[in-house]
């Protein structure tokens, strides 16, 4: 024993423990950040079950040690979860047995000492085709990504019942891209990526428990600190800086950030300027709003779709459902940007139920003899466009990929449309301010749909796009904002409906301008799309713009649409020249909320 004393931390597990000192393993990780902090205690054994571990439990964690471990993080699940070897003798443990090792694991770790905390590791996915080519067929059957997720699952759920903190690496690590081959060597163990996630999950563990004293790096007294603290120049002679160890750990705490990354919450400057217009006032969809108070007459509705659906296929159980819907977990999280606190069975509900509403919704919207006589969404004169509002907003989004599998898993035999055809034929009946039809080409590039609002974008503006490839110029609204107008020689910018109209520009309606930015100025007329403001009117246009803002690779249709409208209208006097004339069509009564809204919705708007 050499002194003097720190922390004791015991990794105790199977060869995901024993095997972390190598390979920049998450032991090793662990290890380096916690220098002259604690020490990391190794108890890794190859092969190992929670049977095995049971069996030597007072060995390796006796009651009347001198020293107790502040920390023990345990792992076991990967060999238990193996399927059952025809000669008996693999290492599966049965999960109700698993689940009660695990069990006597936490009362006996508890009992060391009351300043020991626990931290449970669940079993992480494996790669099945990697295990087949690095050992064998057999390997591969006998351990399978799904037996893992029950493992884990049931491991969780024990750490809830035993207040103790638990990891789930299934989820983690299957939310990032390219998991499979990134976060493992051969489809089981760690890879340094692997690792990597590994430690920063348990560092935050770490940091968000509220545990006396708290075991995070950052709160615990370094050994000796006292020591150098007046020879500054020895930190360039061989001793690390405190600040780079600093930021050294923080940079390996780093994962890569999804490039599919698509769904994004509004950040707060422009949230603020209406951040009603980015909030579901009656549905939840997706993640970031799930459970918001509320929201619970919906929460009920989509369970009441469900059972419709259900009902009507003949079916009493969903589980065929979540089992698909499982499939597409680690796809379907790494589209959302930022961090929410779904685990992996909520996450799977919560697809389940938003997209069955969704396309119970749609049908029923388009197929009468579908809805029940007493469902309120169909009964009350202002849900629909309520749902149209919340269907819309940027934050309250599932991926489309996720639509099209429940559609096309409860498609009926007779019905004709796609997941396309039912969701335009909805918007465009219910309080849009402008015709939605999706070109040839775009409908062949059905890939580029990423969510619903995302194809409202592509079907509000996808004729421009015809237009361009027949080879038909049309000014973009950028040229028309640039064109010497001559109206003011003080200004550069465009001048505003009032003042052409003074100087001899005559407005008029586009014919056939189903496109918003279908804008023509020819021989001294202008000649724009008509457009109808609506309740819903503004929220549409902040959450197409927020999508620009977010999707730079993306044209920016609307922000220009919007600055373009926003040149014109200066005052009420704007909005009533275009309003005379039949391009405005106000259904909000008062001019002055017109111009106002346009006035603001380019505040904090990035060209």
């Amino acid at each position: 024993m050499v002194g003097p004393m720190r922390p004791q931390f015991v990794l105790f597990g199977s060869s995901i423990v024993q095997f972390s000192y190598g390979n920049e393993g998450w032991g090793s990780i662990l290890a380096d950040i916690y220098a002259r902090k604690a020490d990391i205690l190794l108890r890794g054994y190859s092969g190992w079950t929670s049977r095995h571990a049971l069996q030597v439990l007072d060995q390796v964690f006796p009651k009347d040690a001198v020293v107790q471990p502040s920390l023990v993080i345990a792992y076991f699940g990967g060999n238990d979860s193996m399927r059952p070897h025809p000669s008996g003798l693999g290492p599966h443990v049965p999960l109700p047995e698993y689940i009660e090792n695990m069990r006597k694991i936490s009362i006996h770790l508890k009992s060391l000492s009351e300043k020991t905390r626990i931290i449970f590791l669940s079993a992480p996915p494996v790669h099945e085709e990697k295990i087949r080519e690095t050992f064998s067929d057999s390997a591969a059957e006998l351990r399978t990504n799904e037996s893992c997720r029950i493992y884990a699952e049931a491991c969780l759920e024990l750490c809830r019942e035993m207040d103790v903190k638990g990891i789930d690496l299934w989820t983690t690590l299957q939310e990032n891209d390219g998991w499979q081959t990134a976060c493992f060597t051969d489809g089981i163990h760690l890879s340094a990526e692997g690792s990597k996630i590994v430690v920063k999950e348990i560092l935050k563990v770490l940091r968000e428990a509220d545990w006396e004293p708290s075991l995070h790096w950052k709160s615990m007294p370094t050994e000796f600190e006292h020591v150098l603290r007046n020879y500054p120049d020895m930190r360039s002679s061989g001793g690390a800086d405190p600040a780079s160890i600093c930021v050294d750990r923080k940079l390996l705490g780093l994962t890569p950030i999804a490039p599919k990354c698509r769904i994004f919450k509004v950040h707060q400057r422009l949230r603020k300027v209406n951040e009603a217009c980015y909030e579901p006032a009656l549905l939840a969809i997706g993640p970031y709003h799930h459970g918001k108070d509320g929201l619970a007459l919906m929460e009920e509705q989509k369970l009441r779709y469900l059972q419709s659906m259900l009902n009507r296929r003949n079916e009493k159980s969903v589980e065929k459902y979540i089992m698909a819907l499982r499939e597409l977990e680690g796809r379907a999280r790494s589209c959302y940007a930022e961090c929410f606190s779904l685990n992996t069975d909520e996450f799977a509900e919560m697809m389940l139920l938003d997209g069955c509403f969704i396309i119970e919704l749609f049908r029923k919207f388009g197929m009468g003899n579908l809805r029940d006589k007493c469902d309120p969404i169909f009964q009350t004169c202002w849900m629909l466009s309520g749902l149209v509002h919340d269907l819309l907003l940027l934050e309250n989004q599932l991926p489309f990929f996720v639509l099209t599998r429940m559609l096309e898993m409860t498609r009926c035999p007779s019905e004709p449309q796609d997941l396309i055809d039912l969701a335009l034929n909805f918007f465009n009946c219910l309080s849009f301010p402008w015709s939605l039809r999706l070109s040839h080409s775009s409908r062949n590039s059905i890939q580029n749909i990423e969510y619903l609002l995302s194809l409202v974008h592509i079907a509000a503006f996808s004729s421009i796009v015809e237009i361009e490839m027949a080879g038909k110029a049309v000014l973009t609204i950028k040229e028309l904002k640039s064109m010497p107008f001559a109206t003011r020689k003080d200004s550069k910018s465009m001048p505003c409906a009032t003042e052409l109209q003074e100087a001899g520009v005559q407005f008029k309606i586009l014919e056939g301008g189903n496109n918003l930015i279908n804008i023509k100025f020819t021989n001294g007329i202008m000649e724009i799309p008509p457009l109808f403001i609506l309740d819903n009117t503004e929220a549409f246009l902040r959450n197409l713009i927020a999508y620009e803002q977010y999707n730079r690779d993306k044209d920016l249709r609307v922000t220009e649409y919007v600055s373009f409208m926003d040149c014109l209208i200066n005052s009420p006097k704007d909005v009533e020249v275009l309003r005379r004339q039949g391009i405005v069509h106000n259904y909000m009564g008062d001019d002055e909320v017109v111009s106002t809204m346009f006035n603001k919705l380019g505040h904090y708007v990035y060209h």
